[in-house]
């Protein structure tokens, strides 16, 4: 395997998990109607929704990264 496609490789896995963090973003979103994310963080700022969300966001990326290897 060369170099070229070895970096290829890398960069297609890296949107893929950024597309999947968006998409499991967005499906927190949609089963949490009643929360609004921008009304969090612009009134409250870091509170106790804002680390909700960071610990979501950190979980996912962790299964998101160990489903690549």
């Amino acid at each position: 395997m060369n170099i070229g496609s070895f970096l290829l490789a890398n960069g297609l896995n890296g949107l893929m998990a950024i597309a999947m963090l968006l998409i499991g973003f967005f499906v927190f979103n949609v089963l949490t109607p009643n929360w609004d994310f921008t009304d969090v963080f612009k009134t409250k700022g870091v509170s106790g929704g804002a680390v909700v969300v960071a610990a979501f966001l950190l979980g996912l990326s962790i299964v998101i990264a160990a489903a690549g290897f």
